[in-house]
């Protein structure tokens, strides 16, 4: 198996995430362990991902296979060395999920655990309606900080935003400290 290089982007942070990845939209859309570990063979390197996608598991199967299979191939020829090529995972904080102080936290080590990670590469709030009651404006910011709690426990290399309209995006810029 020949060394690749992944073409990445540098997040605000620094961090590099590969621009080549898939998506694996709900479990029914398609997704599963086979095609996963074939995409990770031909150079897939980000995979995206949501708890309400209910893929999280799978993906968890997919790169424990992959890197059994890899391990295998490289035991079989010695000669050839393998680079060892880091999945970037990223997932999304659900607006369901959020239900006061705490809840983006136990939303997040809840897709740690399916996703069988300690740390997770970014984690995305998944959509700017996150209330129903009171100001949308001030539960985004709410929930913003606790992103940035997240980030600054070093559990998640890089947070963000995801289908945010420049609207939703200005209500938290005023408050970060941490740009998504």
């Amino acid at each position: 198996m020949k060394k690749t290089t992944t073409p990445s982007v540098k997040l605000n942070n620094g961090v590099c995430m590969p621009l080549f990845g898939t998506g694996s939209t709900h479990n029914q859309g398609g997704i599963d362990v086979e095609s996963l570990v074939l995409a990770f063979q031909n150079g897939v390197r980000l995979v995206d991902t949501a708890k309400r996608y209910g893929s999280e598991r799978t993906i968890r199967r997919a790169v424990k296979e992959y890197r059994k299979r890899k391990q295998k191939d490289q035991d079989d020829d010695d000669d050839d060395k393998i680079e060892d090529e880091h999945i970037f995972l990223s997932s999304k904080l659900w607006p369901g999920d959020v239900c006061g102080r705490g809840s983006v936290k136990r939303a997040f080590e809840k897709s740690l655990d399916e996703l069988g990670v300690k740390t997770l590469d970014l984690y995305l709030v998944h959509w700017p309606g996150l209330s129903t009651h009171g100001d949308p404006d001030e539960a985004r910011r709410n929930v913003w900080m606790e992103m940035e709690e997240l980030y600054k426990s070093g559990h998640v290399r890089a947070i963000g935003v995801s289908n945010f309209e420049t609207k939703h995006f200005r209500s938290i810029e005023k408050t970060w400290n941490v740009v998504p």
